[in-house]
């Protein structure tokens, strides 16, 4: 009950502090992916490459007020092989770019197919604990939550681990992940794990291009997925 007190009070706190800063761009990148390899396997050499590719890999969240975009970031520091990097972001990252608005509660999905999936954005139902960590210098508090989704070979479920900084109140994270109270610093996903390297905040406008198109819904592209087409 302390740590939910102290919790609450930290996020007041720090709305006031940061109340006027409604613009941020963060940096993630790749900390940890974190594939068992079984020994003797042909394809462990090719599974270590797509591992190491997606480890350089880097992603953008923009938001201002209640509206956010997550994109690629392309390194331009890096010579990439364009095969590894499809593999790498089909596998462990993501080559999707998320656009969500929060007070319509509604998330844009454009994937590599530059397919527009809209969806009603989620209650995740995140489970906050008392466990707690830094990341760089901020105080993180640990989140999980479940969710299926839909793959070739039918329905699954996965746990979501998120660390949030109750001292960055805004409720934006990595791809579509939201909703808790302060900025999610750190996701685990699967495999692998987006960790926050760069963090701007300010009071001056950015722009964040929403794509637009013909869309989708989620059920009509799981559907697709499913049939093959």
């Amino acid at each position: 009950m302390i740590k939910k007190i102290i919790l609450t009070s930290c996020l007041f706190i720090s709305t006031i502090c940061f109340s006027q800063n409604n613009y941020g761009i963060v940096e993630y990148g790749i900390a940890e992916v974190n594939v068992p390899l079984k020994e003797g396997n042909s394809q462990n050499e090719m599974v270590k490459n797509i591992i190491n590719t997606a480890k350089t890999q880097e992603f953008e969240l923009k938001f201002k007020g209640k509206i956010s975009s997550f994109t690629n970031k392309e390194s331009l520091d890096i010579e990439q092989d364009e095969t590894l990097s499809k593999l790498a972001k089909i596998a462990y990252t993501t080559s999707d770019s998320f656009y969500l608005y929060l007070d319509k509660k509604i998330l844009l999905k454009k994937n590599e197919e530059n397919i527009l999936i809209k969806e009603q954005s989620k209650d995740y139902g995140w489970e906050i604990s008392t466990e707690s960590k830094k990341i760089d210098q901020y105080m993180c508090y640990k989140a999980t939550c479940s969710i299926s989704y839909i793959s070739r070979v039918g329905k699954k479920e996965k746990i979501i681990t998120a660390w949030f900084a109750p001292s960055l109140p805004y409720s934006f994270g990595p791809k579509q992940y939201f909703g808790l109270p302060g900025l999610i610093l750190e996701l685990t996903e699967s495999y692998t794990t987006y960790i926050a390297k760069k963090i701007i905040l300010n009071d001056k406008e950015i722009a964040i291009d929403f794509p637009k198109g013909k869309t989708v819904t989620n059920e009509e592209y799981e559907q697709k997925v499913l049939s093959g087409n």
